[in-house]
Parts: structure tokens; C-alpha cells; sequence
């Protein structure tokens, strides 16, 4: 999963898409494993940031959807 297929699940995982990548500021050499946190709920980045969105694994966060709330930085 993105760019170069940096990660692959070893496992099933729920993954989420944020729309926030290195062209909003978000460092681009933030490695799989980078802390975020979805609806209150710790998980992290999975995969490269790309342009314009990162990936999250959202497995810890069964109540997370569309437009719930991510923080970046705390």
C-alpha cells in the first residue's frame, strides 16, 4: 500500500484514508507506526504519506467513518 508498496498487512486490517499529505504539511518521512488518533481512539499511520492523503489502521477504531475526527498533532 502506497507509494512503492512501502507496507503490506500481515494480517486483515481496516484501513482509513485521511485527507492530509505532505502538500498540507505533514512531513513525508513520517514512517509506518507514527502516532494519530481517530474519534479519541490511539492508532497510527500505515504505509508513505503521500500528496495529498495518509493512511491510518483504523482496526483499533470500530466506530470510526467518514468524516470522524483525526488529530495529527497533539
Amino acid at each position: 500500500m502506497g507509494y512503492g508498496y512501502r507496507y503490506h498487512a500481515s494480517a486483515a486490517q481496516r484501513i482509513g484514508v485521511v485527507a492530509c499529505g505532505y502538500a498540507d504539511g505533514y512531513p513525508r518521512h513520517a514512517p509506518t507506526g507514527t502516532p494519530v488518533c481517530v474519534d479519541g481512539v490511539m492508532t497510527q499511520v500505515v504505509g508513505a504519506v503521500s500528496m495529498d492523503m495518509i493512511t491510518v489502521d483504523l482496526t483499533p477504531c470500530p466506530q470510526a467513518g467518514i468524516g470522524s475526527a483525526v488529530e495529527l498533532w497533539g
